[in-house]
């Protein structure tokens, strides 16, 4: 660890007198631009913002540490100390100068850079995501027109960039209440290679490695408890990179409700990644089906697709009339995968990957009898076939 960083979370731990406030912005103020990145990325920087004060009668330190980070030294700063700042403004409650120094990081970075940087700002594990920044953390209008003005007018010229997965969670990524072809809480096979897949999008790679955005009807709480909650069972199940919006409780009861709670989370996704296409997976249970034909209505040519998890045996009339509104029904994910792949969504590297994670799923699966296991097994090879026909 950088001598630097050492010295500063020496300072910065416990209770911080006048001097050693004093001592942390000589730091930080006099450090060469490569050292002032290995010394943010050797602390905890909300400890950092936290450990300086305003004081009624004496010096305003807090506000001299923004003005060096979001000011007078942004434009040295990493996209990962950039990201790492952000979300030490989103703690605690964040008034006015939190929210201008927010403000301040979003608007010094333009173009590409400004990409990279909304996607390590969305990836933060406790909640703390730009959604909420943007949305919930930030109550001054004027602020958050700009940022989404800056937003918009820097993914104008970037055309497109790639697709940007907004996935349900309940049946679409783990047998939960209506999915009755796997045991309860099964991750479904394939799901993770699937999302691998449209990350990595037809051929290239992409500027940025973008993530799975969960958008769920599980309602949260004003601590972020259910996303921390979801984001450590996704982590476990192996999605690393992911973020969650979640409901309202009022919204689980009545589907019209719950679709309207996630389709506002969709339009907030659409303004903070305006450089993105849209796939949306969901599943046949509840809501999604509204939640994706809205999204085609609304939305046209920027939703690549809509794959809708088919937990209810839903009748081939049906299917054909929701395929018409731009629904693509589909029983495993490597059927996903091969509609993918024929959009030019997936490379065939992808496709083989989803097959191969649902074979190798299939076999790790508890199953409750013999016969839901053949059952399963028959629709995936059904699906293997279309796919390498």
């Amino acid at each position: 660890m950088d001598d630097g960083a050492v010295l500063l979370r020496c300072l910065i731990n416990g209770h911080t007198d006048r001097e050693e406030e004093a001592r942390i912005l000589d730091l930080l103020r006099d450090a060469p631009a490569g050292r002032l990145n290995a010394m943010l990325a050797g602390v905890d920087v909300e400890e950092l913002v936290e450990s300086v004060d305003d004081r009624l009668i004496g010096p305003d330190n807090r506000t001299r540490l923004l003005d060096l980070l979001c000011h007078r030294r942004v434009g040295e700063l990493t996209t990962e100390s950039l990201a790492n700042v952000l979300h030490a403004v989103q703690a605690g409650p964040t008034g006015r100068q939190k929210e201008a120094a927010a403000r301040a990081i979003v608007l010094s970075q333009r173009g590409e850079a400004l990409t990279r940087l909304k996607e390590a700002a969305d990836a933060h594990a406790d909640g703390h995501d730009l959604e909420g920044l943007v949305f919930s953390d930030i109550d001054d209008d004027a602020i958050r027109r700009d940022i989404l003005a800056h937003i918009a007018a820097e993914a104008a010229p970037l055309g497109t960039l790639g697709v940007k997965v907004l996935s349900d969670i309940d049946d679409t990524v783990f047998a939960v209440l209506h999915e009755t072809r796997y045991p309860k809480g099964t991750l479904i096979p394939g799901a993770l290679a699937f999302y691998d897949a449209l990350d990595a999008g037809p051929a290239a790679a992409p500027i940025a490695r973008t993530h799975v955005t969960f958008v769920t009807a599980r309602p949260g709480d004003v601590f972020g408890l259910v996303e921390k909650f979801t984001l450590r069972s996704l982590r476990k199940a192996g999605i690393d990179r992911a973020s969650v919006l979640t409901g309202a409780f009022g919204a689980l009861l009545d589907k019209g409700d719950m679709a309207d709670k996630k389709l506002q989370n969709v339009a907030h996704m659409r303004a903070l990644f305006p450089e993105y296409e849209t796939v949306f997976v969901g599943d046949s249970g509840q809501a999604d089906p509204i939640v994706g034909a809205r999204m085609v209505a609304d939305h046209g040519e920027l939703v690549r697709a809509v794959f809708i998890h088919d937990v209810v045996a839903t009748p081939a009339a049906e299917r054909a009339a929701q395929a018409a509104k731009g629904l693509a029904y589909i029983d495993t994910f490597v059927g996903a995968a091969a509609i993918a792949h024929g959009r030019g969504l997936i490379s065939p590297g992808g496709l083989a990957g989803v097959i191969a994670e649902t074979r190798d799923g299939l076999d790790r699966v508890e199953w409750s009898s013999p016969e839901q296991e053949s059952a399963m097994r028959a629709l995936v090879e059904r699906d293997i076939a279309v796919a390498e026909g």
